[in-house]
């Protein structure tokens, strides 16, 4: 017959078998480890280290690569999505872009500024000019930003000036692929090109010290062809 005994709050049963109240102590303060998920497994590319995750366990190098796959697949579907938007845009024809190239050319300017605060590259294409005709050309053609302003002289005989301005990484990359064609000088053209190397760039959006250094190249180079003075040959 087994007959249960209190003591010390721990119930004691006394039987015949060789278990003492020592023995039943000693195995209740033991450390007990708690058994996390993943242990004693192997990540599916065989490393030791395991921690668990959404059915498959993974160690920590192998999260950290799951991380950036995903991070790239979604980095390379926007991208898909932005050159399937430019490709597909409306195009005007050709006697509007040879005009608006060669008026562009001569008025118009391609700049890449840095912000006082933060130092951050700022993409602008600009048209600046007194008939507002032309800059409403521009407006409708390729959508962007208008505003005029009047220079303050002391003559006071100065005219109105109205400004074109896109600033979007789409609208600057479609105006200057309209245009690339038909532009003559050499100094355009390198600006155009390093221009169409930022916002392509810009839109994959890596923050690495490689892609900084390049846009800090970028930006040095942009700035000597803007650099006002005597005209070289390029």
């Amino acid at each position: 017959m087994t007959r249960a005994k209190w003591g010390a709050g721990v119930i004691v049963a006394a039987s015949s078998s060789s278990t003492t109240i020592a023995d039943i102590m000693t195995d209740q303060t033991k450390p007990t480890r708690r058994k996390r998920r993943g242990d004693g497994q192997r990540c599916f590319r065989g490393h030791v280290k395991v921690i668990g995750g959404d059915g498959r366990a993974m160690c920590p190098v192998c999260a950290k690569r799951h991380r950036r796959a995903a991070i790239e697949r979604v980095r390379h579907k926007r991208l898909s999505e932005r050159r399937l938007r430019i490709r597909s845009r409306p195009r005007p024809v050709r006697t509007d872009r040879v005009w608006a190239a060669g008026h562009f050319e001569g008025e118009g300017t391609i700049s890449l500024c840095a912000t006082k605060r933060t130092h951050i590259s700022v993409p602008r294409v600009l048209l600046t000019s007194t008939d507002r005709s032309v800059v409403g050309f521009f407006a409708a053609t390729w959508p962007g930003y208008v505003h005029s302003h009047l220079p303050n002289t002391p003559e006071g005989r100065c005219r109105r000036a109205y400004t074109w301005e896109i600033k979007s990484c789409d609208a600057i990359e479609g105006f200057l692929l309209d245009i690339r064609p038909f532009l003559k000088r050499a100094r355009v053209r390198a600006k155009t090109r390093l221009m169409l190397e930022d916002v392509r760039e810009r839109m994959e959006n890596r923050h690495t010290e490689t892609a900084r250094q390049r846009k800090r190249v970028r930006m040095a180079k942009m700035r000597a062809l803007n650099r006002r003075g005597r005209d070289r040959a390029v």
